[in-house]
């Protein structure tokens, strides 16, 4: 006899939805509805028309919008640092010209040896490129670094705006009457949700270029700062700063498939296999729903460790600026995905990714990506720093 489905549920406690329900209206004041309310306007795909919300809608649209601004801000803030990395790109050149892995092992080394920077670097580290596959990868990079800019430009705002929509309805889900049915993963930290592997592969094919642009440009400045830093003993720290950490196994992950991986008409190809879904499985499930993932999406931190009065003070002494001494991140609860072959499991978010209103309208504007910017002028200075660095960067 077949099982019957479970019926819908609003509990708190002993429901597949329950921690990520009492940490959405417990952590962000959004009011539980104990009996699902339905929606008399089109919202969620008809989601919340169809089996009703366990959520107070309004304030769950309120949130999305927050998360939304937030979000805009992150990316703004990385964008508006562009036109720094473009005008350093004959450092870049410079750079990539003289680095091998065997200097780079060497480096890391160095830095791996010291328990103290371990800890400080423990998530940027796994960044450095550290085979000459990877910094072939990174030579590849800088060679193609105005084309890749000149694609940010038009082609970035798109991946804002899929990352937008999937975030909104992806909360969507976690306030269903019906999220039992759409539950992967449940404890007290990390609530991930069943989605059809090819909604990820539109969200892939679209904003993989852009997640492979901001990576390397992330992976080089940070091998810059360590190779700065190493030398700093207990003052060093590392100042960039995603607001979702990365594993060094995702990391490791995220790099392989930008290397063995490229994008034709929206499709992802890797290793002859078109489109790899394994891929963009592992890809999409590196997103999160209500963070920010500074290694994909760029963080403004990226050049924090090449800051003026960095450069000036390279020897460690007492007093070190406090800008640089980076606190342990305020964990967060986890909302990601668990991209699935819809035809082997059942029970998914099987609604199309809606832009009806729990979408916000704001977005990032990408178009001035690159260009000048109001803070560039730190760029002669910085400029300068980096010149003088190479010197000690290559005969250490």
């Amino acid at each position: 006899m077949q099982q019957a489905a479970p019926s819908g549920s609003c509990a708190l406690t002993g429901s597949p939805n329950s921690y990520a329900l009492k940490w959405l209206t417990s952590s962000k004041g959004i009011t539980h509805n104990s009996n699902p309310v339905k929606a008399t306007t089109d919202i969620c795909g008809g989601e919340f028309m169809s089996v009703g919300s366990c959520c107070q809608i309004d304030q769950l649209e309120t949130y999305v919008k927050n998360t939304n601004t937030a979000m805009i801000n992150k990316w703004k803030a990385f964008v508006d640092k562009l036109g720094r990395a473009k005008k350093l790109l004959p450092m870049f050149v410079k750079i990539a010209a003289k680095i091998t892995s065997i200097d780079v092992l060497n480096k890391w080394t160095g830095v791996s040896s010291n328990n103290s920077l371990v800890s400080k670097f423990q998530y940027t580290l796994p960044l450095l490129p550290t085979t000459a596959v990877q910094v072939q990868e990174i030579k590849n990079w800088v060679a193609g670094f105005e084309t890749n800019l000149a694609a940010f430009k038009t082609q970035a705002q798109t991946c804002f705006n899929s990352m937008r929509k999937l975030r909104a309805n992806i909360l969507c889900a976690v306030c269903s009457y019906n999220a039992y049915n759409y539950t992967d993963i449940q404890g007290a930290s990390e609530f991930r949700y069943k989605i059809p592997v090819e909604q990820c592969g539109t969200i892939v094919g679209t904003c993989f270029p852009i997640w492979k642009f901001n990576f390397y440009l992330t992976s080089l400045m940070q091998y810059i700062n360590v190779l700065k830093s190493k030398d700093k003993g207990s003052t060093a720290a590392s100042v960039f700063n995603s607001e979702f950490k990365m594993t060094p196994d995702d990391i490791m992950q995220v790099r392989d498939a930008f290397a063995e991986c490229n994008v034709t008409n929206m499709s992802l190809t890797c290793n002859g296999t078109t489109p790899n879904m394994t891929v963009v499985a592992r890809l999409c499930s590196k997103i999160p729903i209500v963070q920010h993932n500074g290694y994909l999406e760029g963080d403004a931190s990226f050049d924090e460790g090449l800051s003026d009065s960095d450069v000036e003070s390279v020897e460690p002494k007492i007093g070190v600026n406090a800008r640089l001494l980076q606190a342990a991140p305020t964990a967060e609860s986890f909302i990601g995905l668990a991209p699935i072959n819809t035809s082997v499991v059942s029970g998914y978010f099987n609604k199309s990714l809606s832009d009806d209103k729990i979408v916000p309208a704001d977005t990032v504007d990408t178009s001035k990506a690159g260009d000048a910017s109001a803070s560039s002028g730190r760029i002669f200075n910085l400029a300068i720093g980096l010149l003088a660095m190479m010197s000690l960067i290559f005969t250490n």
